[in-house]
């Protein structure tokens, strides 16, 4: 439980609100990612990031959004 509680210390939360919902239509109906990844992809374009970590090569089709491999990201 104690790891637990450290890990939310770290966590940063954003919101899911309508501008991210209409990102997630833009990014959805631009190239052909899943609803979850297309939701993540919004979310993270709308907070600013420019940057995904993930190993899951869907994202590399996500105008404005590059992927990173997670074994880079460290580097």
């Amino acid at each position: 439980m104690r790891e637990a509680e450290k890990m939310r210390d770290l966590l940063v939360l954003h919101v899911f609100d309508i501008p991210v919902v209409d990102g997630m239509l833009r990014v959805a109906g631009s190239c052909s990612v899943g609803g979850r990844d297309a939701v993540h992809a919004a979310t993270a374009l709308a907070a600013g990031f420019r940057e995904i970590v993930s190993p899951d090569r869907g994202f590399d089709l996500v105008p404005g959004l590059k992927r990173v491999e997670p074994g880079d990201a460290t580097r």
